[in-house]
């Protein structure tokens, strides 16, 4: 599982720059929609409700991004007591954010669906 978001990560490494550039636009957006539509009158939340959802899922993808970036690399034999311990426990605090990370993706997809619908 780690693995395969490492590789997801490494995949869309070279996008993360992109990916800034879309979110600023989408903050741009949305603060333009608050400042001057508002003043105005013309309130639409369902395009800044959507503004704001893509923006959780950049944020995700951003997380992703720094988080997975480097495998965790195998155990030798001839390394110390203490360097297990503590590769074991770094491989253990890995696999807690890959399913956090999970969770958190499983719960962006429940709040689009709900979203969407609405």
């Amino acid at each position: 599982m780690i693995y395969n978001l490492t590789k997801l990560a490494f995949w869309l490494r070279p996008y993360r720059k992109f990916l800034y550039f879309i979110a600023a636009l989408l903050v741009g957006n949305m603060g333009y929609r608050l400042l001057y539509l508002t003043s105005s009158g013309q309130v639409d939340d369902s395009t800044t409700m959507l503004n704001l959802l893509a923006l959780v899922w950049l944020a995700l993808l951003n997380l992703m991004l720094n988080v997975f970036v480097q495998p965790h690399q195998g155990e030798s034999l001839k390394i110390s007591l203490f360097k297990r311990i503590k590769n074991k426990i770094n491989q253990w605090f890995e696999y807690l954010l890959a399913m956090m990370f999970l969770l958190l993706t499983l719960a962006v997809i429940l709040l689009s669906i709900r979203m969407i619908r609405v």
